[in-house]
């Protein structure tokens, strides 16, 4: 996201043969929504469609994009064949089911068996993701993908992981407090906290997280944005 204008901005972005999608944020909308504090400012979303990273462009960890880059197609929907219009309609729906067997049905010479097995391995990097989140402590996005994906994987093996993680993480009790938490710091990174008060109770919530959940990502990611605000004062 940036400030400028297209005329500035669409240059430098075909000089540098950028491949990744750009915007032109003047509202501060987005850049709330987000959480960011300035421009410009980088939002970095996984193939499953979630935001596992914001901030400046230059300061994003290498091993975060390979990260969200799993699962990902190799080739954008919109240059799929017109054999192919059944598998992509489908996907954008996340029946993956649906758009698995539509692939079959794709003739090898439009490359049937490389958009199916691109979508096979969409819906390992999805699971993968899942595992993912909820190995390094993130429950919220652990818990909010397995629920998604319980009704996107219906019908395919995988979704039986989906329902193994949703349903451990809705029977730990101290799983929940840490969702809880982890709302009230999604809300927080939401925030514009102009005032004083809400900066205050902004900062007296991500402490209490930080005491009452050490050594858990939650923790982490509380520190990381108290931090943020402490520098804002």
């Amino acid at each position: 996201m940036t400030g400028e204008t297209p005329k500035d901005t669409d240059p430098w972005m075909k000089s540098l043969d950028g491949k990744y999608a750009y915007a032109y944020e003047r509202s501060g909308k987005l850049m709330s929504e987000l959480g960011c504090s300035g421009y410009p400012s980088a939002a970095l979303v996984n193939a499953s469609g979630m935001v596992i990273w914001v901030g400046h462009p230059a300061s994003i960890p290498n091993n975060l994009i390979q990260e969200a880059i799993k699962g990902a197609l190799p080739k954008p929907v919109y240059e799929w064949p017109a054999s192919a219009s059944a598998a992509a309609a489908a996907l954008r729906k996340k029946k993956y089911v649906d758009a698995i067997a539509a692939a079959a049905k794709i003739p090898e010479a439009d490359g049937g068996p490389a958009i199916k097995t691109a979508l096979e391995a969409v819906v390992s990097g999805k699971v993968e993701g899942l595992k993912s989140a909820r190995e390094k402590g993130d429950l919220l996005t652990a818990y909010e993908s397995a629920k998604a994906l319980q009704k996107e994987l219906e019908g395919l093996p995988q979704a039986k992981d989906a329902d193994a993680i949703a349903d451990e993480i809705s029977a730990d009790a101290q799983a929940k407090k840490i969702m809880t938490a982890q709302k009230r710091l999604r809300e927080i990174r939401g925030q514009r906290l102009g005032k004083k008060n809400e900066r205050e109770k902004a900062i007296e919530d991500l402490e209490k997280m930080i005491e009452g959940f050490p050594d858990t990502y939650l923790a982490k990611e509380a520190k990381s944005t108290l931090n943020g605000l402490k520098q804002k004062k």
